[in-house]
């Protein structure tokens, strides 16, 4: 008979997961009317009530005899015979232990001045077990052990549940009315409010949904998050302010769910007015791991005994759990001065981890020993105190065991038991001594155990029934091979299951894998345990389930991650690239532990005897890959640039080192996503092509990536729920918006709707598309859904407030910009977008306002130094401008913009040279910049380097053939070259494009006037005047060709009409200025000229320079000291 717990065990298990398939198919069944139910479906559903009813019957029976069993068949631990303490009289004392028992022993009583943590580590099988034992001995009664060990002890997987083990050991030690210590309070405080959060969201019950994520969070991802740093957002994620932006990565999942928590506990009635609880319930990691020192410190001083915590087979613990160690533990708590101390024993060296080495460099709170394999001398020491007499038989021995004190002891054992060994055949393979006395089929059977991380009888039956191991005949002796393993001497009964200890699991592992037929059935068998735990796996979901509702189950979880654990080993390439699928699917579903448990099973094992087990691709994926693994998964769904990696605590690493470890993060994450094209289509597939396009080094090539996962997600349809795909389809969107791939983010936008799962993030990232498309009503609906939708969301406002300001609805964008302030003061891209609204109502000290104010917050954006500047120049203060651009150059000296605009303001200042050269080192940028060829075409035309000039607009019509403004400039140099009939040809160019522009009707109406049109010339200037009547030029404008064609009387009424309408403005005046002078009255000429220069000197001066209405009175003195 198989033993009756190992049975309970087995048969419970089974039971759990019948019960739950017969759950499924009940719901199944509850989806038909009683006459439509299938016959199938009615089957399946009786068979497997009938297998629950004969499973619940088998339990009953197992049970009952577990009761009449002796103890030791209890679910208790039960160590390999083989890891037993070595006695007393045996015991070889080496000096590294000697040194480490005597610094310990120092440090229990001086505990200031000696290290926290003392790290014991070596190879298995060395001794590590006898060292802690006998430093276990040595202070028995005078310290309190609290112990731990990863192999044996349940429930310690996460930071939170190994504090809540120790604590509960603590305990024992005090009675509950000693001390109410810090853990005890803030665990049940934490307890309470996680209780009640999880019950009620916005004033609601929660649903089944909303539960599993406030749980989820706080159990688990939480403390699974790589601890020790964060990553930071930079402020802007553009270096423009007025563009149509959302995303920079697709971590909004994980971010919306964050905020969502920290929602929850800031407005939910049991944290709302507490603010201590709240602390606590938004960043429980680091307050309740003080809390735990605090509570260690309080119960060591009220017992007067010093506590010693043991975290045994170390190697075994998650990679995040050794990280919340070095960094919030022991680095950020004052234990190293309390009566406290850590002993951790495993296979390597803590110091092998960076952070575990700089935190020794800096506060030399860690002492290491490692040992080590007994020396040929110490062995000929041993084996003579266990009776091994002849010098011949000593060296025999040393040969085969090379000095492992794990093998030298079973040496030992089996002598106390009368066994003879067998030496003679010298350096024979030690599995091969471990094995004499043990039948052919056992030596086999023992060797398809070894490749279990644990055993059960029902594994073993499994195992014996399969083609390929040679072991199908011995199937019908199960139970007897079953009771044979469980008291074998290398076996151990830990965490409910059976399993080689390690080191003989090791031996026999490596034994099996020698030689190539070996070699095959090693793999074989490898793969075979994987087809076991998938087996189960589809019991509990039968594929093909829908996405994501396997990986909510954590029984289903355990069971894949078995899977993957053995496929890595048996399937070779096959199981890399599926072990590679699911880590990107865990990511993105926020399930680390799928992959991370394989990777510390492996990395538990995996020492330079075994790294040959895996396959060398296999190997070297782990070694490249490593870093994402275990911490950088954090950042997968990150673009690069979107985070900054900061450490935390008090001895935070120099910049330089942050900086540098954000490299071997990326270079681990380049290296897993080298990968992805080698997967199956599917989910893994197309959430890896999304990671890999946050990293493609451009445009297109991300373009590609992107489009090639939209292709892989529209295959999903039958296998993922709506949800789901809502979110892939809504993150490839998002992403392809940033490759200017608008349509086809549409497309995806479009495909999320048709799911059903809208909300806002969807429709602003549908607004932001249709805006870079130029659909602005389209974007604007899209945008106002979003903030229906969820009023509070500061990107849909701002977008909005764009659309509104691509539209020309000046005053609705601005009310859209103030409501984003509202809600986030902290908005740069709101104050620049305002800043920009505001200037184009002309509202100019308003806008300088607005722009200041985003310098203030963001000193850096170039964006609003230049508009800053643009806002000067308009308030016509043109140093200030220049101030600004010469700012916003300093910032960037690649700015066209800046370059450009600071030229205009030196033009303004008359410093012509000068400007020249900023419009050069703007074209110098961009040799194809329309606004920095016609800039500098105007300051070569202040310069009167007018065929300059004209080459210079010629470029601009080169480049952009429909700039009206170009041809409307270049008829007006050509003005002042006297070509007029080139002028005016340049003028009616400009007008086929833009019939109605007032500029060039004005331009063309004098020009007409130097070919004596002046019958054309006012038709063409009463137009301009009906275009714009307050425009005082044009009415001025009209009295000159009115002078020109020596309508004397009415010139001087229109420009007395100019003046009269606005008596500022100098166009007025210098239009009676060219009646007289037309009319050779030099004195009035001269006045008024003398007016209008008074009031715009620049402008006046140019044009009565190069104007011939002035040529009677050009030579007058008068005239000349007014113009130069």
């Amino acid at each position: 008979m198989g033993d009756s717990m190992d049975d309970c065990a087995g048969i419970a298990k089974i039971l759990a997961i019948a019960k739950k398939a017969l759950l499924k198919l009940e719901t199944k069944k509850a989806g038909y009317t009683s006459l439509s139910i299938p016959t199938d479906l009615e089957i399946e559903l009786e068979d497997k009530k009938k297998e629950v009813e004969d499973l619940e019957k088998r339990l009953k029976e197992a049970q009952a005899r577990q009761k009449v069993q002796q103890p030791a068949a209890n679910g208790t631990n039960r160590p390999s015979r083989m890891r037993s303490l070595v006695p007393d009289e045996y015991y070889i004392e080496r000096d590294e232990a000697e040194r480490l028992l005597k610094r310990f022993a120092t440090a229990l009583k001086e505990p200031q001045k000696q290290p926290l943590l003392f790290n014991i580590y070596g190879i298995g099988g060395v001794g590590k077990t006898t060292l802690l034992g006998r430093l276990q001995q040595a202070h028995m009664g005078e310290v309190d052990f609290l112990e731990v060990c990863f192999a044996k002890t349940s429930n310690i997987e996460t930071p939170l549940t190994l504090m809540g083990k120790l604590h509960q050991q603590a305990r024992q030690l005090v009675s509950e009315q000693t001390i109410a210590d810090a853990f005890t309070q803030q665990h049940k405080q934490f307890e309470q409010a996680l209780s009640q959060l999880s019950q009620s969201v916005d004033g609601k019950t929660t649903n089944s949904e909303d539960t599993r994520k406030i749980t989820s969070w706080f159990e688990r991802f939480v403390w699974l998050s790589p601890t020790g740093f964060t990553a930071s957002k930079p402020k802007s994620l553009e270096s423009s302010g007025s563009g149509f932006s959302a995303f920079s990565a697709i971590a909004n999942d994980t971010e919306s769910l964050q905020e969502w928590i920290q929602q929850q506990v800031r407005h939910h009635p049991a944290t709302k007015d507490q603010p201590e609880l709240q602390a606590l319930m938004l960043d429980p990691v680091p307050k309740l791991t003080q809390a735990f020192a605090e509570s260690l410190r309080q119960i060591a001083q009220s017992t007067g005994r010093v506590l010693v915590l043991i975290l045994d087979t170390y190697e075994k613990a998650q990679a995040y759990l050794n990280q919340w160690l070095w960094q919030y533990l022991v680095e950020d708590t004052p234990l190293s001065d309390a009566p406290v101390r850590l002993v951790v024993v495993g296979r390597k060296s803590l110091q092998a981890d960076e952070g575990w080495r700089k935190l020794n460099q800096d506060r030399k709170l860690l002492h290491e020993v490692q040992l080590s394999r007994f020396s040929k001398k110490q062995t000929e020491e041993y084996l003579k105190q266990i009776g091994i007499k002849k010098g011949s038989e000593r060296a025999k021995i040393y040969n085969v065991t090379q000095g492992l004190p794990y093998y030298l002891d079973w040496v030992r054992k089996q002598l106390e038991q009368g066994e003879t060994l067998d030496f003679s055949q010298g350096n024979q393979a030690i599995a091969k001594l471990l094995l004499q006395g043990i039948d052919t089929q056992q030596q086999k059977i023992l060797q398809v155990v070894a490749c279990c991380r644990w055993f059960d009888q029902g594994m073993l039956q499994y195992l014996l029934g399969k083609d390929g191991l040679g072991l199908q005949e011995d199937a019908q002796q199960l139970e007897g091979y079953f009771e044979w393993l469980k008291n074998s001497d290398f076996v151990e009964f830990s965490k409910g299951h059976y399993r080689l200890d390690d080191v003989a699991r090791d031996v026999f592992r490596q034994s099996y894998f020698q030689g190539s037929q070996n070699r095959n059935r090693f793999y074989h068998t490898n793969v075979l345990l994987a087809n076991y735990f998938q087996q189960q796996a589809d019991v509990l979901f039968p594929p093909p389930s829908r996405l994501p509702d396997p990986y909510e189950d954590e029984e289903w979880r355990e069971l894949i991650a078995e899977y993957l654990y053995y496929s890595l080993f048996g399937k070779r390439r096959e199981g890399l690239q599926q072990y590679i699928e699911q880590v990107f699917v865990a990511v993105y579903l926020r399930e680390p532990d799928l992959f991370m448990a394989p990777l510390a099973f492996i990395s538990a094992e995996m020492n330079t005897e075994n790294q040959n087990l895996l396959p060398k691709a296999t190997r070297r994926f782990f070694e490249d890959a490593g870093i994402v693994l275990s911490i950088g998964w954090f950042f997968l769904d990150e673009s690069p640039t979107s985070y900054k990696i900061q450490f935390e605590g008090e001895n935070t690493p120099l910049e330089e080192a942050a900086e540098a470890f954000s490299k071997q993060i990326e270079a681990s994450i380049q290296s897993l996503l080298g990968y992805v094209g080698d997967l199956e289509d599917g989910f893994g597939k197309a959430v890896g092509l999304m990671f890999k396009a946050l990293r493609c080094n451009n445009t297109r090539e991300r373009t590609d990536s992107l489009l090639q996962a939209k292709n892989q997600t529209e295959q999903l349809l039958a296998n993922c729920r709506p949800k789901l795909l809502h979110s892939l389809f809504s993150h490839i969107g998002f992403l392809l918006v940033s490759t200017k791939s608008y349509e086809e983010s549409l497309d995806c936008y479009q495909k999320a709707l048709e799911l059903g799962q809208a909300n806002a993030l969807l429709f602003l990232g549908q607004g932001v598309a249709l805006a870079n498309l130029q659909r602005y009503e389209e974007s604007l609906d899209s945008l106002k859904t979003a903030t229906d939708l969820d009023p509070q969301s500061v990107d849909a406002w701002r977008n909005q407030g764009g659309a509104l300001f691509k539209l020309g609805r000046y005053e609705e964008a601005l009310e859209s910009y103030q409501t984003t302030i509202d809600l986030d003061p902290q908005s740069v891209y709101a104050w620049v977008n305002r800043g920009d609204v505001l200037f184009n109502l002309e509202r100019y000290e308003e806008a300088l306002d607005s722009y200041q104010t985003t310098i203030d917050l963001d000193p850096q954006s170039v964006y609003a130094w230049v508009n800053r500047g643009d806002t000067l120049f308009n308030l016509e203060r043109y140093e200030e401008a220049l101030d600004s651009y010469q700012k916003a150059i300093n910032l960037d000296s690649k700015s066209v913009d800046a370059w450009s605009n600071r030229g205009n303001a030196l033009n303004n200042l008359e410093r012509y040279e000068e400007a020249l050269k900023s419009y050069q080192a703007a074209i110098d940028l961009d040799p194809k910049s329309v606004g920095a060829w016609k800039n500098r075409g105007n300051a070569l035309n202040n310069l009167e380097r007018y065929e300059e000039a004209l080459k210079s607009y010629q470029k601009v019509i080169d480049l952009d053939p429909k700039s009206v403004d170009a041809w409307r400039l270049r008829g007006s140099v050509l003005n002042k070259l006297e070509r007029y009939e080139e002028a005016l040809a340049a003028c009616e160019k400009a007008l086929r494009l833009e019939p109605n522009n007032h500029e060039v009707l004005n331009s063309q109406a004098l020009t007409l006037t130097f070919l004596k049109d002046f019958e054309k010339a006012i038709i063409a200037i009463d137009q301009v005047i009906n275009l714009k009547p307050q425009e005082v030029l044009y009415q001025a404008n009209r009295g000159i060709i009115l002078a020109r064609a020596g309508r004397y009387t009415e010139a001087l009424a229109d420009c007395e009409q100019a003046i009269k309408q606005d008596p500022k403005h100098e166009s007025g005046y210098y239009g009676k200025a060219c009646c007289y002078a037309l009319q050779g009255e030099v004195e009035q000429a001269i006045d008024n000229l003398k007016q209008a220069i008074d009031i715009a000197p620049r402008r006046s001066r140019m044009e009565a320079r190069h104007n011939p209405d002035f040529d009677s009175v050009r030579d007058k003195e008068g005239f000349r000291a007014l113009v130069g």
